[in-house]
């Protein structure tokens, strides 16, 4: 049980309390299940907002809840597997240090011996460019582009454990570490320096030579495009087209969709027989605007409680965010949205046989279509044993 009050349990860093006062009419004790509709299991949205301060009633109901409402328990915020570790621990602490010290060491005329150097280096131009954007924080890594409101995790997507900043997609990923690693006669120590980009390069500059400075520049520009192509290739192990399940199965495709105007998620699903035959559909709009990894486990969760109505034993699951599908399939249920998860596991265990697995995004346009028509009507609905009119025309698969 978790006390609204006392508990740490906000995603509200530093302190991760409540900090709204205590109302006159609540409860000597009141726990966080008292905001709980226990019939929706959504969150109260009335009572949320007469309790708590216009920002904080925001900030809980864009937290997504699990259906079934699992116990509670704590996790580490550090990492996406919500387990402590001594590595993210150090990275948590390295970004609370790293602005001081490139606020000492990357800004006013520290950095003009660089300027002035780099423009005489035997580099490309590109890789100049390349080097101005590392020194002023504007590489698109994905702790950057989730600042910028773009709909992402901000974590690594090679390593899938530590946010990726320029430092981390650079020298402290496991590849990086391991490239710079094989410069034996590095003038500084680059694996294990908790410096930025800037700082580095100044301190290669005053301790090393111009090709110093040159091979540095350049093997972080190679790493940085080898980093971008690894990072696009598509997965081989996905289905590159939408097929029927077998005899006696039934598959469930489920899509979420998040927007940065701020207005409501929206989920997708649909459920097909052997044959093709669509046995049930829905669109839903959700309660809040949540992460989009939030909205996918969400639609996945509403795509097992629909299968469960319609009464069928048997299912196979399709969606086209890969992490979720690992995720689940590996049983990794830390992390921010990890009571989900853990909620959706358990929901399959009564099922017969079930199976979880990755699909193209062109292959799941149904319950991407469905998605959207909960977004743009603003309404949920179901349908059962036909399929959505908007849908009639789409047919991945016709039957012999």
């Amino acid at each position: 049980m978790i006390h609204v009050w006392e508990d740490r349990w906000m995603p509200t860093p530093s302190t991760y309390k409540v900090i709204s006062p205590l109302p006159h009419n609540f409860d000597d004790f009141p726990m966080v299940s008292a905001l709980i509709d226990p019939d929706t299991k959504c969150w109260n949205a009335d009572l949320v907002r007469r309790t708590f301060l216009p920002f904080e009633a925001s900030t809980i109901l864009n937290m997504p809840l699990n259906f079934s409402l699992p116990d509670d328990k704590m996790i580490w915020i550090g990492n996406k597997k919500g387990m402590f570790t001594v590595k993210s621990a150090y990275y948590i602490a390295l970004s609370i240090a790293e602005p001081s010290l490139s606020g000492e060491s990357s800004s006013g005329n520290s950095c003009s011996p660089l300027w002035r150097k780099m423009w005489h280096l035997n580099i490309l131009a590109k890789v100049r460019i390349f080097a101005w954007r590392c020194c002023m924080n504007a590489l698109p890594t994905m702790q950057n582009l989730r600042i910028r409101g773009v709909n992402t995790d901000g974590y690594c997507p090679i390593c899938d454990q530590c946010l990726e900043c320029t430092s981390h997609a650079l020298f402290r990923c496991d590849i990086p570490r391991s490239v710079w690693g094989y410069w034996k006669n590095c003038p500084i120590d680059l694996v294990n320096s908790s410096w930025d980009f800037s700082s580095l390069a100044l301190q290669i500059l005053s301790k090393g030579s111009t090709h110093d400075l040159e091979s540095f520049l350049i093997t972080a520009w190679l790493l940085w495009l080898n980093r971008a192509i690894s990072s696009t290739i598509p997965p081989k192990s996905q289905a590159s087209s939408w097929t029927p399940p077998p005899p006696g199965y039934y598959k469930i495709n489920v899509d979420g969709a998040s927007s940065e105007d701020g207005r409501p998620s929206n989920i997708g699903v649909i459920i097909h027989d052997s044959n093709g035959r669509v046995m049930a559909a829905m669109c839903k709009l959700l309660q809040a605007c949540y992460p989009i990894e939030a909205v996918e486990a969400i639609a996945i969760e509403n795509g097992i409680l629909l299968a469960q109505e319609i009464q069928v034993s048997k299912i196979i699951i399709e969606l086209d965010a890969l992490n979720i599908v690992q995720s689940i399939n590996s049983k990794q249920l830390g992390g921010e949205f990890g009571h989900i998860l853990h909620g959706i596991l358990l929901s399959l265990d009564h099922f017969c046989c079930w199976k979880l697995q990755h699909l193209k995004r062109d292959c799941n346009r149904d319950a991407h279509n469905l998605a959207a028509f909960a977004r743009s009507s603003g309404t949920s609905q179901v349908w059962i044993g036909m399929p959505p009119p908007l849908l009639q025309h789409l047919r991945y698969y016709n039957p012999p």
